[in-house]
């Protein structure tokens, strides 16, 4: 590791605290890793941390902007896991292969991208 460090967390800002926690928790399956209610979720991803910011006036919501990636074993099993989640999702075709983009109810973005 660099001076730099490790990047561990990403925030997303948005406006509606309770519907973005409702889908990376409730409708993804994402585990709660600290939670103030109203103001922030923090969310485990894995390697990295999802911290789920309420605006404020201070710091505005932002309406998508980012990307999170993915890295799974098979697009087809993940798609139907999106399925039974009821998560929206298009399948889109690249030059490294398959990949599934869905957006949150923010319009961050998701992809799933099968690992090379």
């Amino acid at each position: 590791m660099g001076a730099l460090g490790e990047a561990r967390i990403v925030t997303f800002i948005v406006k509606d605290l309770a519907a973005a926690r409702k889908f990376y928790v409730d409708q993804l399956g994402f585990r709660v890793h600290q939670e103030r209610p109203g103001e922030f979720v923090m969310v485990s991803l894995g390697a990295i941390e999802l911290c789920i910011d309420a605006e404020s006036k201070d710091q505005p919501a932002r309406g998508g902007g980012s990307t999170l990636i993915f890295q799974i074993d098979d697009v087809s099993q993940t798609a139907k896991e999106l399925d039974l989640k009821k998560v929206r999702y298009s399948r889109n075709q690249a030059p490294r292969g398959e990949y599934l983009e869905a957006k949150d109810p923010e319009g961050y973005t998701l992809v799933f991208t099968q690992r090379a």
